[in-house]
C-alpha cells in the first residue's frame, strides 16, 4: 500500500507509472527483489539510493516499509566511496507480463 501511495501521489509528475493491474493482485516484492538479482535484464533504469532504516518499536504487523527513508538520491553512476546505506535499485521493468511469468 505504500508503494501504491507513493505512486499515486507522485504520478502526474512522475516517471514512475503504476502498473494497470496494481489493484488486482498482491506485489511480492521479495520475490521482484529476487528478480532483479538473476535476472538484471528485465529491469531498468537502476539508480543509486542511500537509504536509512528507523528502528520500528512496535514491531510487525504495526510496522510497514515507510520506517525506510531515501536519505539521498545518488542517481545511475556512485564514485564507490562510502557505501554505507547505498543500495543499487530498478525503477523500471521492462516487461510486465514477462516478468509476472517468471514469478
Amino acid at each position: 500500500q505504500a508503494v501504491k501511495k507513493r505512486l499515486l501521489v507522485h504520478e502526474e509528475s512522475s516517471r514512475w507509472r503504476a502498473s494497470p493491474n496494481l489493484d488486482h493482485g498482491f506485489i511480492p516484492w521479495d520475490i521482484v527483489a529476487l528478480l532483479s538479482i538473476t535476472h538484471p535484464e528485465e529491469f531498468d533504469e537502476w539508480e543509486y539510493h542511500r537509504v536509512a532504516i528507523q528502528p520500528c518499536v512496535e514491531g510487525e504487523p504495526s510496522c510497514n516499509n515507510e520506517n525506510m527513508q531515501i536519505v539521498e538520491n545518488l542517481g545511475s553512476y556512485f564514485d564507490g566511496r562510502n557505501w554505507s546505506g547505498v543500495v543499487r535499485t530498478p525503477h523500471l521493468v521492462r516487461n510486465e507480463t514477462k516478468l509476472l511469468e517468471m514469478m
